[in-house]
């Protein structure tokens, strides 16, 4: 069928029937703790192409455990974990998952190369104790869109300008550095006081931590204090204290995985499943809306499917691996994706509230430098499309299933999003459908396939510590370090989470299927996006090249269409 608007279709009965068929199959699962994720769809499937690739990436996690069995560095963990009675082994409630005799310490971190012996290194392996890398995955981390300048003091987390000075150097004081706008602030207090779990009877620990950071008077970005607890006379480390800084540190990496795995990577899967089932729902399949957000939604609902078991279910990758039970990292992603406007997602919005927007206070945020020239070239992508179909506001108003949409976005009985902009003009709608598209593309590339270099070495971005926290009195030794990071069996189960998320892109931005748009104004317009994307994938790569660390993940050859893995 051409695509139409509901008032210029010529076949209105049959507009109508396909959405009330797509009313029958498209339903939210009511199982799923509040996440507004489809129910199973069976006509939802992966690709054979993906089959194909899950193949793939399997025998590689074969082939390095086969290696691992026999790696040396690895004796002595095998010695232990032969040495657990059998009695106390408890069977994983998921294949593959992890048993109580690989829940042993590794004895050296060198050790945990071994681990990898069939797989790619992960990017930023060798700087896990390095504190310029520590502050800069504030940036380009897998949850860089939490860092906020830090406007006025913060009564739970007093820094001192002596504590300031230890880590940026003489010259400087706090009321300077927020004068000029250069402290920013990691607020993960949100995750105070959560239930923690257990794997295989091992407690796990994480903390609603606060970090302080600085743009130094020498250009470079400094990490200046951590704070375990938010919560006043608490602790405040600084990198003038040594060893325990290092636990400092590894407390808010913790922290900072367990938002970034619950509350953004949960949370943008289940957004793009909620926009699925309210686009099947709402839209007929020859409306032009649906036509531009469909191939956005392409594997989603099977991944989804496969999230609801092997990620949040029981036994999952949650319920093994991150700090939080599976039940609280749920219901973190549930408060994170119902509290948060919707509008607020823009990411020229989202910039500008968290104070971050601004180029010369801050430089070098490869999150916004890369994602904000994405966001726009959609934004002009999209602008172009609606118009096709919206030449005033007033063609809004005519659109009964755009308004049903539109409505159903912030339903009780749907995903009931917080701050749906209003829709009276076309600017408006070009914003919440650009903002979409950008969270399920760019925003979900900055999330997952940054997974594997980030997580997959446990040193530099941990999803629980695996010992208690260290008492005040306490003098850290690099054993407390050993046990508190995670023991052989779990950071082998990371690879089954993370390497996925490395290996698995299926489609690519700006690249929609063949006849997706059966109208022959569209593709000048899409001819336009692409050329635009080339060039700033070309401009992307010229700033990654002069960065210490790379950050190629947002170029657009490298950001996927849809949420599928």
């Amino acid at each position: 069928m051409p695509l139409s608007l509901p008032h210029d279709d010529a076949a209105p009965a049959a507009r109508r029937a396909a959405i009330d068929a797509a009313r029958d199959v498209w339903r939210f699962d009511p199982t799923q703790r509040g996440l507004p994720l489809a129910a199973k769809i069976e006509s939802e499937r992966y690709s054979p192409g993906y089959i194909a690739r899950v193949v793939e990436v399997r025998a590689m996690l074969g082939a390095t455990r086969a290696a691992a069995r026999l790696d040396p560095r690895l004796r002595d963990e095998r010695k232990a974990s032969a040495a657990v009675p059998d009695g106390a082994g408890t069977k994983p409630a998921q294949d593959g998952g992890v048993t109580r005799a690989s829940m042993v310490p590794v004895r050296a971190m060198d050790h945990y190369d071994a681990l990898f012996n069939a797989l790619p290194t992960p990017a930023y392996r060798a700087w896990g104790a390095d504190d310029g890398f520590f502050a800069w995955q504030r940036l380009a981390g897998c949850n860089a869109a939490h860092l906020r300048r830090q406007d006025a003091p913060d009564p739970r987390f007093p820094v001192t300008d002596a504590q300031l000075r230890a880590a940026v150097g003489e010259g400087d004081s706090l009321d300077r550095a927020r004068a000029e706008g250069r402290l920013y602030a990691l607020d993960l207090s949100g995750l105070h006081g959560i239930p923690q779990g257990a794997t295989q009877g091992t407690p796990r620990y994480s903390s609603g931590a606060l970090g302080l950071f600085a743009q130094s008077l020498d250009g470079r970005f400094r990490p200046v204090a951590v704070q375990r607890d938010p919560v006043a006379g608490a602790r405040i480390v600084t990198p003038a204290d040594g060893a325990r800084w290092r636990h400092a540190c590894l407390d808010l990496q913790v922290a900072d995985s367990v938002w970034a795995g619950a509350v953004v990577h949960i949370g943008l899967h289940a957004l793009a499943g909620a926009f699925q089932v309210c686009t099947a729902r709402e839209l007929a399949p020859n409306h032009p809306l649906r036509a531009l957000l469909w191939p956005h939604f392409e594997m989603t609902a099977a991944a989804n499917e496969t999230m609801k078991e092997a990620v949040i279910g029981v036994g999952g990758f949650f319920d093994e691996l991150l700090a939080p039970t599976r039940e609280a990292a749920v219901d973190l992603a549930v408060r994170g994706l119902r509290e948060r406007p919707l509008g607020d997602r823009a990411p020229w919005r989202d910039l500008a509230l968290r104070g971050v927007d601004d180029a010369r206070s801050l430089p070098g945020y490869p999150y916004r430098d890369d994602g904000l020239p994405l966001a726009w070239a959609l934004r002009r992508w999209v602008d172009g499309y609606l118009r096709l179909w919206y030449r005033d506001d007033a063609d809004l108003a005519r659109d009964p299933e755009l308004l049903a949409w539109h409505r159903s976005l912030g339903a009780a009985d749907g995903p009931a999003f917080l701050g749906v902009s209003p829709i009276a003009r076309v600017d408006d709608l070009v914003d919440l459908v650009t903002t979409l598209i950008f969270e399920v593309t760019v925003g979900h590339a900055a999330v997952n396939y940054t997974g594997y270099d980030h997580y997959a070495w446990p040193e530099t971005y941990p999803s629980a510590r695996w010992a208690p926290p260290l008492a005040d009195g306490a003098e850290p030794t690099d054993d407390d370090l050993l046990r508190a990071l995670a023991p052989v069996g779990v950071a082998d189960r990371m690879l089954d989470l993370t390497l996925p998320q490395r290996q698995l892109r299926l489609n690519t931005l700006g690249a929609y299927p063949p006849g997706c748009f059966d109208d022959p104004r569209v593709p000048g317009l899409l001819a336009t996006l692409r050329a635009e994307l080339d060039a700033v994938e070309q401009a992307t790569l010229a700033r990654d090249a002069a960065r210490r660390w790379p950050y190629p993940y947002l170029a657009p050859s490298r950001v996927a269409q849809s949420i599928h893995v």
